[in-house]
């Protein structure tokens, strides 16, 4: 299982078998990003969420002066943009740190889990 490599009690809530299941049967497609790589661009209209499995990844933005500004720093177990789930756009860019792991979920799996 996925969830095996980030899940445990050490977040102060496990997730019992059945949700694990849930979660794994959710998952669409497993990529590996390399390092510094972009993998959402800020105002793509999204249909996916992102899990990361293994490695580190940020939001941000970068300024006028083109100077990047990080919103976030992602380590395994999050989310990349669930936000982009109600919202379907982002206002920010997602990226690798490292290189890195990330589960791919349809949104329409959320509706399915949330149902």
């Amino acid at each position: 299982m996925f969830t095996d490599r980030f899940l445990r009690d050490r977040r102060g809530v496990e997730l019992d078998v059945q949700e694990r299941q849930v979660l794994e049967k959710a998952i669409f497609e497993i990529r590996t990003i390399d390092a510094r790589r972009t993998v959402v661009q800020a105002g793509e209209i999204l249909s996916v969420s992102m899990l990361l499995l293994e490695g580190f990844m940020c939001r941000y933005l970068d300024d006028r002066e083109g100077m990047r500004q990080l919103v976030a720093v992602q380590v395994p177990g999050d989310f990349l943009d669930l936000h982009a789930y109600p919202l379907k756009i982002l206002d920010h860019d997602v990226a690798s740190l490292t290189a890195a792991t990330i589960a791919v979920i349809p949104h329409k799996a959320l509706d399915e889990i949330r149902s």
